[in-house]
């Protein structure tokens, strides 16, 4: 192979490095984007829900709403506001998927390849495959199984996190950052 042949095959694959990590970023971005929305819907039924309480009251100078009337219409605003709850869930389990992430039950968003969990130590179960999978073909010029997984700044720098202090682990080595109180390979409490 000439220079220029590698030269190009190595240009074209950074090329749809970058072109995969700008269609992750853009899907993320929608992702939020629609979470926020659905967000701030919430917020305006809990808006709509204060509001029928009080005119239900008849503290106001209002017409009072009678008690029928604003128990139907709370109750649609309710069975609302849980619709959108469960939407916002399900979204925001998309974007951890897009961002490569999974969520310990502590609310801590880790790796993938992640063990344990930074924040509680917690251990993540390791994933039951029971249907088929897409695999990517391997490459035979990578001699290890652990060179496929992405070390936590590569994901880290790949979602936009910030960059913090890192450190690592007295007893694995895995590299860590300075919040970290639990090492997320071996789950060894840091100091």
């Amino acid at each position: 192979m000439s220079f220029f042949d590698k030269m190009k095959s190595g240009l074209s694959s950074g090329l749809s490095q970058v072109k995969d990590k700008a269609q992750q970023t853009v899907e993320v971005t929608r992702l939020y984007s629609t979470i926020s929305t659905k967000r701030k819907d919430i917020q305006q039924r809990y808006g709509e829900l204060g509001e029928l309480v009080y005119r239900a009251s008849g503290a106001g100078k209002g017409p009072r709403a009678s008690e029928s009337e604003a128990e139907t219409q709370m109750a649609r605003i309710c069975e609302e506001i849980a619709k959108l709850e469960i939407e916002v869930e399900q979204l925001e389990e998309d974007m951890h998927r897009v961002k490569g992430e999974k969520v310990c039950s502590c609310g801590t968003a880790a790796p993938l390849q992640s063990k344990f969990c930074s924040r509680c130590g917690k251990s993540f179960p390791t994933p039951v495959l029971s249907d088929p999978i897409d695999v990517e073909p391997v490459d035979p010029a990578r001699s290890s199984a652990q060179q496929y997984l992405k070390p936590y700044e590569e994901v880290r720098d790949q979602v936009g996190m910030e960059k913090e202090s890192i450190t690592s682990c007295a007893q694995c080595g895995q590299s860590l950052t300075v919040n970290d109180r639990f090492c997320i390979t071996c789950g060894k409490p840091q100091g």
